[in-house]
């Protein structure tokens, strides 16, 4: 029973924090290197702490360039910190993908309108009334986590229309890029679009982050009925693009809301 109780507290903490990054040291790399993917837990480009690989929380873990697709979580040991260390030998982008299964918290009213505020959400008509007046509100949420890569070719890093970035992988809810943030080289317009079940979500909150923390600042958007937003990024240097769907859970029995959480980082080249 204290076990259950600590994991309880922890989850409820860690859920508090909101946002599930990779950060890849580095981002950019040449050909041969290595790099590090870390699994952040945080708010605001503040770091809780970092996720090991959990093989039970993680239905799929896989990075993708051109053709070719590893399975990280086969490869990957249960507890590695960080998650996954990669070699990556030919030039062009990776995407690295990770689905988390669902977990579950239960939340005080008022810490549950404290999270809508947070999220830009608190005068969500639907949300609110769904809300009643219950003083628990049980909740389950799932992420989905993607990171870019880059590795240089020695020829620059010209626009490129297409890449992995742009893959859609039926997600309960995700996050694609329309352009290469790679070709931006100091800041510029990314275009990015929201996805439930690979279709277009319209009327969604969706954040740009210029991270880490000392260098935090936030644009915010709102999809349009094609599921796209657009952000005119002012630097370089690590972004994560994030965004939340929220809903009423009717069909459940034991909890009141499902959620599923977004992201994607990158690195803007200075």
């Amino acid at each position: 029973m204290v076990l259950r109780i600590t994991i309880f507290i922890v989850a409820a903490l860690l859920f508090m924090s909101h946002d599930y990054w990779f950060e890849a040291r580095p981002f950019v790399l040449s050909a041969g290197e290595e790099a590090e993917l870390h699994l952040w837990v945080g708010d605001d480009g503040h770091v809780e702490l970092e996720r090991t690989l959990e093989k039970g929380m993680t239905p799929s873990f896989r990075m993708y360039h051109g053709e070719e697709v590893v399975d990280l979580l086969a490869s990957g040991k249960e507890g590695d910190r960080p998650v996954a260390k990669v070699r990556l030998t030919e030039p062009g982008h990776y995407l690295v993908v990770m689905e988390r299964d669902f977990a579950y918290i239960s939340l005080t009213r008022q810490e549950f309108l404290d999270y809508l505020k947070h999220e830009g959400i608190a005068d969500d008509k639907r949300l609110l009334d769904h809300m009643g007046g219950r003083e628990k509100q049980r909740e389950r949420y799932a992420r989905s986590v993607k990171a870019l890569l880059y590795v240089r070719d020695g020829k620059g890093m010209p626009p490129t229309p297409s890449g992995p970035w742009r893959r859609v992988y039926g997600h309960p809810y995700e996050i694609v890029l329309l352009n290469d943030p790679y070709a931006l080289r100091g800041g510029g317009k990314l275009h990015v679009k929201v996805l439930r079940h690979g279709l277009p979500v319209a009327g969604k909150k969706v954040m740009a982050q210029h991270l880490p923390e000392e260098d935090f600042r936030e644009i915010v958007a709102v999809s349009d009925r094609e599921g796209s937003a657009t952000f005119d990024l002012p630097e370089g240097g690590m972004w994560l693009v994030r965004s939340l769907d929220l809903n009423p859970c009717h069909h459940c029995d034991t909890i009141d809301w499902e959620s599923h959480w977004a992201s994607f980082s990158f690195f803007v080249p200075l």
